[in-house]
């Protein structure tokens, strides 16, 4: 199972980075959300009907999902979006609170051991909420686009407009195969 779970993470991480940059942060964001809180719903719908060894499959397609879009894209969205001192402290965030769910999801399963589930679902639904109500699309933006939007000012983060200017954007907004254009052309 562990094996097969890994296997299903790598496969989809492979597939987001192509994913992200067609469908966008935020849209994929949003699909990500909801469709985890259904499969948690789904266990425990599935766990309240005895129906233990269907339980497992949400988990597998839960996997999959975080791997193409919930993941890959709360990563690229924090360095994309936070200055260079606040990406350590954003991923150091994110670090502490995994470890604190993997500490405690346990203690709450053993105590409600089907509707337990229940609580991941409404964090997801509280996640899309937040998401829908304050995250502002990021694709095919520079930084300084990026700075823009949030309402930073490149002097305050201790970088020129020329620098920003000078970023690689990964694809025209036109989409053809020419590769790598800067953001001065």
């Amino acid at each position: 199972m562990t094996c097969a779970t890994f296997l299903l993470t790598l496969i989809a991480n492979c597939f987001a980075g192509y994913l992200i940059s067609k469908v966008g942060r935020k849209t994929l964001f949003l699909i990500g959300a909801l469709l985890l809180s259904l499969l948690w719903v789904s266990v425990t719908v599935l766990l309240n009907y005895g129906l233990f060894i269907a339980a497992i499959i949400p988990f597998f397609a839960f996997k999959l999902v975080f791997g193409f879009t919930y993941g890959p894209v709360s990563w690229i969205f924090i360095s994309e979006v936070l200055p260079d001192i606040a990406i350590g402290m954003g991923l150091f965030l994110t670090s502490m609170i995994s470890a604190g769910v993997a500490q405690l999801f346990p203690v709450i399963i053993n105590y409600l051991p089907v509707t337990g589930f229940l609580i991941c679902a409404a964090s997801t639904l509280f996640v899309f909420v937040v998401v829908l109500l304050f995250v502002k699309e990021t694709k095919d933006k520079t930084p300084l686009e990026i700075a823009e939007i949030y309402g930073s000012n490149a002097e305050d983060n201790n970088v020129s407009k020329d620098q920003l200017n000078q970023t690689l954007v990964v694809a025209n907004k036109l989409g053809d195969k020419e590769g790598y254009v800067t953001s001065a052309e």
